[in-house]
């Protein structure tokens, strides 16, 4: 499929939920899986471990919190840093975020500890901010991204790197810079333009579970 706006995708999944009646959460199962099965091959047989992933609160981070369990299971170490309280968080995000609770995995919410997870971390699960973004970054959410890039880990964009412009290319203010971007369905336009491919690393189209034939509707 063709490289599609961020508009485009968004109607793309509107349809696959709506029309063909795929579960929402179904899709963010498959895309999160998507994910942990990058970060696995990105660490391959080595040693490190350890993996933090640093969740919003939409669809993005419910990604990156099914990343969470799938790398729980293959036996690495798993910490979550949560950008919203959990009332904000949306519903499929919320059913994720209260299973990895109940699975006792360290959960933090304090963006003023990003500095220790980085260091913690062997990898960083980018799951921030998805195609929907298209305000300049600001305050701690702009802070947490500088310091993602300052850390120096190898990092895994969820499906665009959080801070560009799904659609443009442009940054937002800063953007991370990925080692590695899963996106989803198709590659979206701004990892094709202007930053984009500066700081999307390797990019990893992968499919979701919407039917190949007629993903535009039509």
């Amino acid at each position: 499929m063709r490289a599609v706006t961020a508009a485009r995708i968004q109607a793309i999944d509107r349809w696959a939920i709506e029309t063909l009646g795929i579960p929402s959460i179904c899709l963010m199962e498959n895309a999160g899986r998507a994910v942990a099965d990058a970060a696995g091959s990105l660490l391959g047989r080595s040693r490190r471990k350890n993996i933090l992933i640093i969740s919003g609160p939409g669809h993005n981070g419910g990604d990156g919190l099914v990343a969470a369990r799938h790398l729980m299971a293959r036996g690495f170490s798993v910490k979550v840093l949560m950008t919203a309280p959990e009332q904000d968080l949306r519903p499929d995000t919320l059913c994720y975020y209260r299973s990895l609770v109940k699975m006792r995995v360290p959960v933090a919410h304090d963006l003023r500890r990003i500095a220790p997870l980085c260091s913690w971390a062997d990898l960083v699960i980018d799951a921030v901010f998805g195609v929907g973004l298209s305000r300049p970054l600001a305050g701690p959410l702009l802070d947490l991204v500088r310091t993602i890039n300052l850390s120096g880990r190898s990092v895994v964009s969820v499906d665009v790197p959080s801070g560009l412009n799904a659609t443009t290319g442009r940054i937002l203010g800063a953007a991370v810079k990925a080692r590695v971007t899963v996106t989803f369905t198709a590659i979206k336009t701004g990892l094709l333009r202007g930053e984009g491919p500066r700081i999307s690393g390797k990019v990893r189209v992968v499919d979701i579970g919407i039917p190949l034939k007629r993903k535009d509707g039509r």
